[in-house]
C-alpha cells in the first residue's frame, strides 16, 4: 500500500510539487576516452530535422553546454574537427497505465466489557428496583473499499553518436567512437520542461563508458540543471536580498561570452566588479579602454590602477583600506585575452554619483569582437571583497 501511494505521489496523481523529480536512465559507451579539448561539430540525427529547426537550436544549446564543461571545443570548419556528433531526440506514444488499491473501512467491531448499575425503593414489605448497563464498545477494520484508475506516462529520449571526423573527411568507413543514449519515463510531454533535465543527468557520461545503464535522479531546481540551463547565473529561486546581488547577466548568447558584475560604493568611488567567462573555442581580446559605466545618461570617470590606490590612501578607513589596496594589485582589471573556458574576473573604479541610491539604473558597456555588449542593473550598496566574489559564483 505504501509503495503505491508513493508512487502515485511521484506520479502526480495524488499530490504535486512545484519540483518536480526526475528520473534517467543513462547508457553510455566507447572505444577509448577522447582527451580534453577533443573538437568537435555537431548536427541533427534526425532524418527531418535540420539545423535550423527552433527546437534543435534549443536542445543542442543544452548538449553544446554540456559538452563546454566537459573540455570540449566547439569549431566551425570540420577539416578542424576530431569528431562529429549527431543528435537525435524525441518522445514515445502516450502509455495508458491502470492502477487500483483498496483502503479500509473502520467501524464497531464488538464490545469489550460492561458495567451495570441500578437503585432499590422499598415500600412497606415491598420494594422495586431498576438496572442500567454500559457497553463498551470496540473499533476495527469493518471492511474495505476499492479504488481505481488510470494515468498515461511518456518516454522521452535523446541520443549523441560521435564518429571520427577524420574518416568522414577522407571518405573511408564511418568509425563510431561513442554512443550516449538517456531515457526518462513520465507524465510529462513536454520534452523542452525534461531535456535540460536529461541532459544535466547525462553531463558526467557523455563520451565515457558506464560500463552498464545507470539511474540517476534529479530536481529541476538542482544546480547542475540550472547549470545546464545557463538562463542565469544566480537561480531565480534565490533572492536579490538573500546573496547581496543583483542585475547578475551570465548567458552564453553574447557570442559565447558570459558576463558576471556588481558594483557597490567604497572609498568615495562607485567599484564594479566584472566577470568574464571564455564559453567559445577562440580566445577573446577585453580591451579595458572600451569599458564604460552609464548613469544618469552620461560614462562615469574611470580610475586607472595608480589613481584607485591614492583615492583609498586618501579616503579608505583602517578596516578595509589594507585589503581593499590588496585586491587592487590582485584583480584590477586590465586589456587581457581571455582563452577559452577561463574566467577572467576584476575590479575597476570610477567616480562616485553623487545622487547614486539604491535601486538606481546603472549600465556597463564594453567592445569584443567588433561587438557592443550592453548590459542594465541596479546599484544596491554592501561590500564584497574578491574572495568572496569569487566563492559566491564558484569561479576558479
Amino acid at each position: 500500500m505504501k509503495r503505491l501511494l508513493l508512487a502515485l505521489l511521484c506520479l502526480g496523481l495524488v499530490g504535486c510539487a512545484t519540483t518536480t523529480p526526475f528520473s534517467v536512465n543513462v547508457d553510455s559507451i566507447n572505444r577509448t576516452n577522447l582527451p580534453s579539448g577533443t573538437k568537435y561539430m555537431i548536427a541533427s540525427g534526425n532524418k527531418d530535422v535540420n539545423q535550423d529547426d527552433l527546437q534543435f537550436m534549443e536542445y543542442v544549446s543544452y548538449v553544446k553546454r554540456a559538452l563546454m564543461l566537459n573540455n570540449f571545443l566547439l569549431v566551425k570548419n570540420v577539416n578542424e574537427a576530431d569528431v562529429l556528433i549527431f543528435l537525435s531526440y524525441g518522445i514515445g506514444e502516450p502509455a495508458e497505465h491502470q492502477y487500483s488499491y483498496s483502503s479500509p473501512i473502520y467501524g464497531q467491531t464488538g464490545v469489550s466489557s460492561s458495567t451495570t448499575t441500578g437503585s432499590v425503593t422499598s415500600f412497606g414489605n415491598m420494594a422495586t428496583g431498576s438496572a442500567t448497563t454500559t457497553y463498551t464498545p470496540t473499533y476495527g477494520v469493518v471492511g474495505s473499499s476499492t479504488h481505481s484508475g488510470t494515468f498515461v506516462t511518456y518516454t522521452r529520449f535523446f541520443a549523441l553518436k560521435a564518429i571520427d571526423a577524420k574518416k568522414v573527411i577522407q571518405k573511408e568507413a564511418p568509425l563510431e567512437l561513442w554512443s550516449t543514449k538517456v531515457i526518462s519515463t513520465g507524465t510529462s510531454d513536454d520534452l523542452r520542461r525534461v531535456f535540460p533535465v536529461m541532459v544535466a543527468a547525462a553531463k558526467p557520461y557523455i563520451g565515457k563508458n558506464t560500463g552498464n545503464k545507470i539511474v540517476i535522479n534529479l530536481n529541476e531546481g538542482d544546480d547542475v540543471v540550472w547549470e545546464i540551463k545557463g538562463n542565469e547565473f544566480l537561480k531565480p529561486a534565490v533572492s536579490i536580498d538573500k546573496v547581496g546581488f543583483y542585475g547578475v547577466d551570465y548567458k552564453e548568447n553574447i557570442k559565447g561570452l558570459g558576463v558576471l558584475c556588481r558594483a557597490n560604493l567604497e572609498s568615495g568611488s562607485l567599484v564594479l566588479m566584472l566577470g568574464l567567462k571564455n564559453n567559445t573555442s577562440q580566445s577573446i581580446h577585453f580591451d579595458i579602454k572600451d569599458l564604460l559605466v552609464n548613469y544618469g545618461g552620461s560614462n562615469l570617470y574611470k580610475f586607472n590602477k595608480s589613481e584607485a590606490e591614492n583615492r583609498l590612501l586618501e579616503k579608505g578607513t583602517k578596516d578595509n583600506m589594507k585589503k581593499a589596496t590588496n585586491d587592487i594589485n590582485e584583480h584590477y582589471l586590465e586589456s587581457h585575452s581571455i582563452v577559452p573556458n577561463e574566467h577572467y574576473l576584476g575590479y575597476v573604479y570610477f567616480s562616485e554619483p553623487s545622487d547614486i541610491l539604491n535601486g538606481n539604473k546603472v549600465e556597463i558597456e564594453f567592445s569584443f569582437d567588433d561587438s557592443k555588449v550592453k548590459i542594465p542593473f541596479e546599484y544596491q550598496g554592501g561590500w564584497m571583497t574578491m574572495k568572496a566574489f569569487k566563492e559566491k559564483f564558484k569561479l576558479d
